[in-house]
């Protein structure tokens, strides 16, 4: 509860964060300002006081007062909450807060970050320590003092007129009746991130499987399907019609919210099958179908099988491609691809819906590279789309790793493990804008139906939209 001699500690944390260093015009840090009190002492500091990019918070705790007995018991005023998570394993501002025994935080106002809104003040409250928050009107200070840096993670991201326009050029029959959405040749955008250049870090991303919802094929397919698996019960080893699990319906992030949450339930792999090879080929249906799933009821009305399309980049600024294998039994065969791939699977699920979607990616490197936790770090595995695949029924889940080893050393592990992965050649090619965008629209190579795509959405998290003058040699309209 907020008392009077509250205010004057919290006008000055917020005098404090005017004094954080001034930004330039691109610049989207925000301002902010921290004040701690024990007894009659108040000592203040805000963001980039001594290096630049270093937190408020951590500055006064670790920088100013470094000690336990000018920490312990006090109160803390900053003007945003505090950081859960930090790049480069650096340790997250609300972790040294609760660890110097701060008793009582008061918050200006909540880090519009999807990574952290809302994280920083649970995370708080589950160490037992009390928090208030600053009234309306000094919110109202604090909103107008961080406008860009709010309006950079709670609006959406606009696409200037030539990239829109070559995206829009290049979506083919199956999506180009969504116009504005986000997609690329026949692959479909059905969530966007709040922020392309960081997605979703796996460990806040919730999958939750209905296990009473199977699906099953509805009654007016059923004698379809029934020919399909007698025709096709040998051919396609039907006989082991194994467990899979698919979206059930289209995913809703809330900007303000730091967690996404995804739906799933099982079906049958005879069942992704038949509408895979059986339905995505009957083109008076897949409009209907993907019509529902993006603008109808939401709800996921064809089986498919949920995969993770991993894009891999190096230490050294590497993305590994790689070769489908060419044994009998692969699909598509010979063609390249800007990632590796998995399927969620039971084990992932059995884990909890907190912690299934990043044993999924870590089971992707482990199973499809032979990488144990040393080579990369929790954080550092991203989601950075959930797509339709609308050519073929499916829905996919792009996501991104950069390791923390470089590609000789990668190349050397993959070459000592020919007889465990299960692709047949890679190569490494620089993550360079303008390399990037030549694979994407001009590629050299044959790639998977989904690969370019994936190759974009990487360019996005790392050198964001491409300016209209990158574009032009792709035939983008030079006056845009």
């Amino acid at each position: 509860m907020i008392v009077e001699a509250d205010h004057k500690h919290m006008q000055k944390a917020i005098d404090e964060a005017w004094k954080s260093a001034d930004r330039n015009a691109s610049s989207r840090d925000p301002r902010v300002g921290a004040v701690i009190v024990k007894g009659y002492r108040e000592d203040a500091a805000h963001r980039s006081e001594e290096n630049e990019g270093d937190h408020a918070e951590f500055s006064l705790i670790c920088k100013k007062l470094r000690s336990s007995e000018l920490l312990k018991h006090a109160v803390l005023y900053t003007t945003l909450e505090p950081c859960t998570a930090r790049s480069h394993d650096k340790k997250p501002c609300v972790d040294w807060v609760i660890d110097s025994g701060i008793r009582r935080v008061v918050i200006g106002m909540l880090d519009p970050t999807p990574q952290i809104c809302g994280r920083g003040y649970w995370r708080l409250l589950d160490a037992g320590v009390e928090v208030d928050f600053f009234p309306y009107e000094l919110l109202d200070q604090l909103k107008d003092m961080n406008q860009e840096f709010v309006d950079s993670h709670r609006k959406p991201l606009l696409f200037n007129t030539a990239f829109a326009g070559l995206i829009d050029k290049n979506k083919n029959a199956d999506i180009s009746q969504f116009r504005g959405a986000f997609g690329f040749l026949s692959n479909l955008e059905l969530l966007r991130t709040p922020n392309r250049r960081e997605g979703w870090p796996l460990g806040d991303v919730l999958i939750e499987n209905d296990e009473a919802s199977a699906f099953n094929v509805p009654l007016e397919l059923s004698r379809a399907y029934k020919d399909f698996f007698d025709t096709n019960y040998q051919s396609e080893r039907l006989y082991d019609d194994g467990e899979k699990f698919m979206l059930a319906r289209n995913p809703i992030a809330w900007e303000e919210a730091s967690t996404l949450h995804l739906k799933t339930k099982p079906t049958k792999y005879s069942v992704h099958l038949f509408y895979y090879k059986e339905i995505s080929q009957k083109q008076n249906l897949v409009p209907s179908l993907i019509k529902q799933l993006v603008s109808g009821d939401l709800t996921c009305q064809f089986a498919h099988s949920m995969c993770m399309h991993m894009v891999i980049a190096t230490s050294d600024n590497k993305l590994l491609l790689t070769q489908r294998s060419p044994k009998p039994g692969y699909q598509e065969p010979g063609l390249w691809s800007c990632s590796i791939e998995e399927q969620l699977h039971r084990h992932d699920i059995e884990v909890g819906p907190e912690n299934a979607m990043l044993a999924w990616g870590r089971r992707a490197l482990r199973e499809e590279l032979s990488l144990d936790e040393s080579a990369y770090t929790n954080q550092n595995l991203r989601l950075l789309s959930v797509f339709a695949e609308a050519d073929r029924l499916n829905i996919a889940l792009a996501t991104f790793a950069e390791l923390n080893i470089d590609s000789r050393a990668l190349d050397l592990h993959l070459d000592n493990r020919l007889g465990e992965i299960e692709f047949g050649d890679w190569e490494f090619i620089d993550i360079e804008p303008s390399l990037l965008l030549r694979e994407v629209f001009k590629p050299k190579r044959s790639y998977h139906h989904s690969a370019r795509y994936r190759l974009l959405l990487a360019h996005l998290k790392r050198f964001g939209q491409p300016k209209p003058r990158e574009l032009r040699r792709f035939g983008a309209a030079a006056g845009s």
